[in-house]
């Protein structure tokens, strides 16, 4: 899960017309269409920013990561920065 969710950060951050302020919303299509058993856990989890995700990065690493955990380890700083603004907000 953890690669699934790379490719939709790194899709956000490639994307010239990126609106920090719905990224909550652009997260919810690109899964919705490329990754919909993604995107029923998450909205099961109420679309949680800090929802811990299943990820299995390779034999010896498993665990569960977050979206802004994602973020952080791309280095992403708008797509980061646009996150934690969400967790803000609560």
């Amino acid at each position: 899960m953890y690669e699934e969710l790379k490719v939709v950060l790194d899709q956000i951050i490639s994307d010239k017309n990126f609106d920090p302020a719905n990224i909550v919303v652009r997260i919810k299509e690109i899964l919705q269409s490329k990754y919909p058993e993604i995107y029923q856990e998450w909205e099961k989890a109420g679309f949680e920013i800090n929802h811990l995700f299943p990820y299995d990065k390779n034999d010896k690493l498993k665990g569960c990561t977050t979206l802004l955990s994602i973020a952080a380890e791309s280095g992403d700083v708008k797509v980061l920065t646009a996150l934690r603004r969400c967790l803000e907000k609560k």
